[in-house]
Protein backbone atom coordinates (compact mmCIF):
# COMPACT_ATOMS: atom_id res chain seq x y z
CA UNK A 1 0.00 0.00 0.00
CA UNK A 2 0.91 3.33 -0.80
CA UNK A 3 0.49 6.89 1.20
CA UNK A 4 1.20 10.03 -0.49
CA UNK A 5 2.14 11.04 3.47
CA UNK A 6 5.67 9.85 2.30
CA UNK A 7 4.65 9.79 -1.40
CA UNK A 8 5.51 5.98 -2.11
CA UNK A 9 6.39 4.56 1.12
CA UNK A 10 5.22 1.83 3.22
CA UNK A 11 3.33 2.43 6.18
CA UNK A 12 5.17 1.93 9.38
CA UNK A 13 3.72 3.41 13.19
CA UNK A 14 6.66 4.43 13.75
CA UNK A 15 7.53 6.61 10.43
CA UNK A 16 7.05 10.42 10.88
CA UNK A 17 4.10 11.97 9.80
CA UNK A 18 5.01 14.77 7.05
CA UNK A 19 2.69 17.05 4.71
CA UNK A 20 3.04 16.74 1.11
CA UNK A 21 1.23 18.71 -1.67
CA UNK A 22 -1.71 16.63 -1.25
CA UNK A 23 -2.55 17.21 1.96
CA UNK A 24 -1.20 21.00 1.74
CA UNK A 25 -4.01 21.10 -0.81
CA UNK A 26 -7.28 19.28 1.63
CA UNK A 27 -6.36 22.12 4.12
CA UNK A 28 -6.18 24.72 1.92
CA UNK A 29 -9.76 23.94 0.48
CA UNK A 30 -10.95 22.93 4.04
CA UNK A 31 -9.68 26.70 4.91
CA UNK A 32 -11.21 28.37 1.88
CA UNK A 33 -14.64 26.16 2.75
CA UNK A 34 -13.97 27.58 6.20
CA UNK A 35 -13.61 31.20 5.42
CA UNK A 36 -16.30 31.53 3.45
CA UNK A 37 -18.62 30.86 6.21
CA UNK A 38 -16.99 33.18 8.51
CA UNK A 39 -14.65 30.34 10.34
CA UNK A 40 -10.89 30.29 11.63
CA UNK A 41 -8.28 28.38 9.66
CA UNK A 42 -6.88 25.28 11.06
CA UNK A 43 -3.23 24.62 10.62
CA UNK A 44 -1.67 20.98 9.98
CA UNK A 45 -0.94 18.66 13.41
CA UNK A 46 1.32 16.01 13.35
CA UNK A 47 -0.59 14.20 15.73
CA UNK A 48 -4.12 14.16 14.75
CA UNK A 49 -1.87 13.63 11.19
CA UNK A 50 0.02 9.87 12.49
CA UNK A 51 -3.49 9.20 13.39
CA UNK A 52 -5.72 10.18 10.31
CA UNK A 53 -2.95 8.00 8.69
CA UNK A 54 -3.49 4.85 10.57
CA UNK A 55 -7.11 5.15 9.93
CA UNK A 56 -6.73 5.44 6.34
CA UNK A 57 -4.61 2.58 6.68
CA UNK A 58 -7.06 0.75 8.11
CA UNK A 59 -10.01 1.49 6.04
CA UNK A 60 -7.82 0.71 2.66
CA UNK A 61 -6.41 -2.64 4.42
CA UNK A 62 -10.04 -3.43 5.20
CA UNK A 63 -12.40 -1.95 2.45
CA UNK A 64 -14.45 -0.58 5.23
CA UNK A 65 -14.98 2.88 5.26
CA UNK A 66 -16.16 3.54 9.16
CA UNK A 67 -15.42 5.19 12.29
CA UNK A 68 -14.68 1.70 14.70
CA UNK A 69 -11.90 -0.50 14.23
CA UNK A 70 -12.31 -3.82 15.83
CA UNK A 71 -15.07 -1.66 17.77
CA UNK A 72 -12.66 0.76 18.85
CA UNK A 73 -13.75 4.49 18.02
CA UNK A 74 -11.70 6.63 16.35
CA UNK A 75 -11.32 9.22 18.82
CA UNK A 76 -10.12 6.26 21.36
CA UNK A 77 -6.97 6.31 18.90
CA UNK A 78 -6.32 9.95 18.94
CA UNK A 79 -6.72 10.00 22.78
CA UNK A 80 -4.71 6.90 22.96
CA UNK A 81 -1.84 9.25 21.53
CA UNK A 82 -0.28 12.38 23.13
CA UNK A 83 -3.28 14.70 21.96
CA UNK A 84 -4.62 16.65 24.29
CA UNK A 85 -8.19 15.64 25.70
CA UNK A 86 -10.67 17.94 23.63
CA UNK A 87 -13.10 18.10 21.09
CA UNK A 88 -12.47 16.09 18.27
CA UNK A 89 -14.36 15.04 14.43
CA UNK A 90 -13.43 12.70 11.80
CA UNK A 91 -13.93 12.82 8.24
CA UNK A 92 -13.26 9.30 5.26
CA UNK A 93 -13.68 8.72 1.99
CA UNK A 94 -12.96 6.76 -0.38
CA UNK A 95 -11.99 6.91 -3.90
CA UNK A 96 -12.33 10.62 -4.76
CA UNK A 97 -9.06 11.05 -7.05
CA UNK A 98 -8.13 14.25 -5.72
CA UNK A 99 -8.13 17.14 -3.03
CA UNK A 100 -10.64 18.77 -4.52
CA UNK A 101 -13.11 15.98 -5.39
CA UNK A 102 -12.81 14.99 -1.53
CA UNK A 103 -13.23 18.34 -0.01
CA UNK A 104 -16.25 18.43 -2.55
CA UNK A 105 -17.91 15.28 -1.74
CA UNK A 106 -17.64 15.77 2.13
CA UNK A 107 -19.52 19.27 1.62
CA UNK A 108 -22.10 17.44 -0.11
CA UNK A 109 -22.61 15.65 2.89
CA UNK A 110 -24.48 17.71 5.69
CA UNK A 111 -22.84 15.06 8.62
CA UNK A 112 -19.53 15.99 6.84
CA UNK A 113 -19.68 19.61 5.97
CA UNK A 114 -20.95 19.98 9.47
CA UNK A 115 -17.95 18.51 10.75
CA UNK A 116 -15.37 20.52 8.54
CA UNK A 117 -17.43 23.75 9.67
CA UNK A 118 -17.09 23.28 12.90
CA UNK A 119 -16.18 26.63 14.76
CA UNK A 120 -14.29 24.58 17.55
CA UNK A 121 -11.55 23.27 15.34
CA UNK A 122 -7.65 24.83 15.41
CA UNK A 123 -6.21 21.62 13.71
CA UNK A 124 -6.11 19.47 10.95
CA UNK A 125 -4.33 16.18 10.01
CA UNK A 126 -4.78 14.55 6.70
CA UNK A 127 -4.06 11.18 5.61
CA UNK A 128 -4.71 9.79 1.59
CA UNK A 129 -3.34 6.20 1.27
CA UNK A 130 -3.66 4.41 -2.33
CA UNK A 131 -4.40 0.72 -2.55
CA UNK A 132 -4.50 -0.45 -6.21
CA UNK A 133 -5.84 -3.53 -5.81
CA UNK A 134 -8.58 -2.14 -3.00
CA UNK A 135 -12.51 -1.36 -3.81
CA UNK A 136 -11.84 2.34 -3.75
CA UNK A 137 -8.09 2.64 -4.32
CA UNK A 138 -7.83 6.06 -2.86
CA UNK A 139 -8.63 6.12 1.18
CA UNK A 140 -9.20 9.24 2.76
CA UNK A 141 -8.82 10.67 6.46
CA UNK A 142 -8.75 14.05 7.75
CA UNK A 143 -9.29 14.44 11.86
CA UNK A 144 -10.11 17.81 13.27
CA UNK A 145 -8.84 19.13 16.98
CA UNK A 146 -9.09 21.93 19.11
CA UNK A 147 -5.92 22.48 19.84
CA UNK A 148 -3.30 23.30 17.44
CA UNK A 149 -0.34 21.05 18.75
CA UNK A 150 3.19 20.15 17.05
CA UNK A 151 3.26 21.29 13.30
CA UNK A 152 4.07 17.90 11.22
CA UNK A 153 7.81 18.66 9.11
CA UNK A 154 7.37 19.14 5.14
CA UNK A 155 7.75 15.78 3.09
CA UNK A 156 11.10 16.21 1.22
CA UNK A 157 11.32 16.60 -2.44
CA UNK A 158 11.61 12.87 -2.97
CA UNK A 159 8.06 11.98 -0.99
CA UNK A 160 9.89 10.85 2.03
Amino acid sequence: MEGTTGEASRFDPDESYCVGPVEEEVRRLVNAERASHGLAPVVHSKLLGQTARLWAHYTAETGVVAHLINGRKWSESIRASTYPNTWLGQVLAGGQPTPAEVVAAWMESETHRTVLLDPRWAALGVALVEAPAALYVRYWAANFGAVADAPPPQCAEDGS
